[in-house]
């Protein structure tokens, strides 16, 4: 266990702690340099440990970089998540507020998700590929679609994603000409723009709604 002598003995995790605690510090140190600039030794140092034993929880690099982006993900859906009380346009609102939010506090590593899917690195493309599709999800089950509908309307919502995330990232990146609450709508009139465009009733979604 020559690996484990940096490690305060006062200060034993278990295995899923340890982990946890490693992918924590890994999005701190990717918040700071992106993926590719991720140092394991700065990682391994912050959490007391020897680089060796980072390994052991990890066994490749690229194995850390994918729990580091599948954590930032997973935190994404969750904020993303709507109140259900909250009439459905109040809630794509809060999600879209959430959402524009988010990345501005972690700009770096939304960044570097978005780079990593697009340079096609398989595992950042599997971890991309599963967060738009649970969104994708979340927009189909907000608009109550029927069986018949659902993969036209699929195709779309998942080109809205791709739309949005691309705004988003012209936004973070330069400011893109607008200011948080342009954005923001921006983000909602294109989303209810492109359902209407293609058939989608709203005034299910727009229930509640005063000013749209």
């Amino acid at each position: 266990m020559a690996d484990d002598v940096v490690d305060d003995p006062r200060k034993r995790l278990s295995r899923e702690e340890r982990r946890a605690q490693l992918v924590a510090l890994g999005r701190e140190e990717v918040e700071r340099v992106s993926f590719d600039g991720l140092s394991t030794d700065r990682v391994a140092a912050a959490a007391g440990i020897s680089r060796g034993l980072l390994f052991h929880y990890f066994p490749r690099r690229d194995d850390f970089l994918v729990a580091i982006a599948e954590d930032a993900a997973d935190e994404l859906l969750t904020i993303l998540d709507p109140d259900p009380d909250l009439a459905p346009v109040a809630q794509l609102r809060a999600s879209l507020a959430a959402y524009v939010d988010h990345i501005s506090t972690n700009r770096t590593t939304y960044l570097a998700l978005i780079r990593g899917a697009a340079g096609g690195k398989p595992e950042m493309l599997v971890v991309f590929d599963r967060t738009r599709g649970a969104l994708t999800d979340r927009i189909l089950a907000a608009l109550d679609v029927a069986p018949s509908d659902a993969a036209r309307l699929r195709a779309v919502a998942r080109g809205y994603l791709a739309f949005a995330e691309e705004i988003a990232v012209t936004w973070l990146r330069d400011g893109a000409g607008l200011d948080r609450d342009e954005l923001l709508e921006l983000l909602e009139l294109s989303l209810l723009g492109i359902l209407e465009a293609t058939g989608v009733d709203l005034e299910p979604l727009l229930a509640g709604a005063t000013d749209v």
